[in-house]
């Protein structure tokens, strides 16, 4: 039999699996407990042929869980491959396989050490996610879509036609952020003919939820001409743009005085990774209140070419960005992807 444990909105909270028929004598909520949850006090048991789905609920209140976040330095937006082989640190997506990706919540006082939010998911697929938070409301744009929630146990899909004037291909890995005078934006990276990528932005309102569907390229720059991934942030006055470099496999930070235009790129120097590769870098200041002499701390995925992911990992800088710390993992207890962080310290 074939056992599936999904939370109260039917989404799966971890990878499927096969026991004797003759466990299911046992009550399966005890025999397979899962950190965070507690089986529906009704339990839901959903008998097909050959499966079974135990129903579970998160220990937690929405009120607690809203507390903590808030209270949290870090909260992050990011993906799960939950039909995935994972071998120790290394995890390899299924071949032949339709990829389960489900959002996952995650929260963290230092940046490093990252707990998961047991709560209940929406059950869609969802690919390289980024977060904010505006007043009660909790935004996550992805790969290709925008939705927000108040509790994070109900979700709500955003109305976004995105490529409203066929104007992409393809459209990848959206992220919020928000400009020197404080309004809010999306950038993203697309292409039109399928192989050479650009870096695009838009419009988001977050009173309304609406974002802009009429996109502008940032122009004029010396940035790679197949950029991937972009996190486009605010640092020590200056706007800077964060990019992988699909053609090379490599991470460039580029800086201009506009958000829009001018980006010179330089390579982020990160220690030899062997076989290795990074891609969708992510940063936080090391120090929230004093950047001028605190570097950056730059977050990535890290995989090879071979299909097999190895989880987010970071780099520090020195206040120059000239020196770039031997690269490490996180610590989370599952193979995170694609993070999107939400800084309640600079952003509140």
């Amino acid at each position: 039999m074939t056992v599936k444990q999904v939370d109260e909105n039917q989404t799966l909270i971890k990878k499927s699996r096969q026991i004797r028929v003759p466990l299911l004598a046992f009550n399966l909520g005890n025999e397979y407990p899962l950190s965070g949850y507690r089986v529906t006090h009704a339990p839901h048991l959903t008998l097909g042929k050959h499966r079974i789905t135990i129903m579970y609920e998160p220990v937690q209140s929405s009120a607690q869980q809203l507390k903590l976040l808030q209270k949290s330095h870090y909260v992050a937006s990011a993906f799960q491959v939950v039909n995935a082989t994972t071998n120790g640190k290394k995890q390899t997506i299924p071949k032949n396989q339709h990829e389960i990706d489900r959002l996952r919540i995650l929260y963290s006082d230092d940046g490093i050490k990252w707990q998961t939010v047991h709560t209940n998911y929406p059950n869609w697929g969802i690919r390289d996610p980024d977060i904010i938070h505006y007043k009660k409301v909790w935004y996550v744009v992805y790969t290709a879509g925008l939705m927000k929630t108040t509790d994070f146990r109900h979700w709500q899909q955003i109305s976004w036609n995105y490529n409203s004037a066929q104007q992409f291909k393809w459209f990848w890995a959206p992220e919020f952020f928000v400009d020197k005078a404080g309004q809010y934006h999306i950038v993203v990276s697309a292409t039109q003919d399928g192989t050479n990528f650009g870096i695009y932005e838009t419009d988001f309102n977050p009173a309304t939820g609406q974002a802009g569907t009429q996109w502008g390229q940032i122009s004029n720059s010396k940035v790679s001409p197949n950029a991937i991934d972009p996190h486009l942030f605010v640092w020590n006055n200056q706007y800077k743009l964060l990019t992988k470099d699909e053609n090379a496999k490599q991470l460039n930070i580029a800086d201009s005085d506009t958000y829009d235009s001018n980006f010179i790129n330089s390579l982020v120097d990160i220690p030899d990774l062997g076989d290795l590769k990074p891609e969708a870098p992510e940063a936080e200041p090391l120090n929230d209140t004093d950047t001028t002499n605190e570097g950056l701390r730059v977050y990535f995925d890290v995989y090879d070419m071979q299909g097999n992911y190895y989880g987010i990992h970071y780099t520090d800088s020195d206040a120059s960005l000239s020196k770039w710390s031997q690269a490490k993992a996180i610590k989370a207890d599952f193979i995170v992807r694609h993070f999107g962080i939400w800084n309640n310290v600079t952003k509140k």
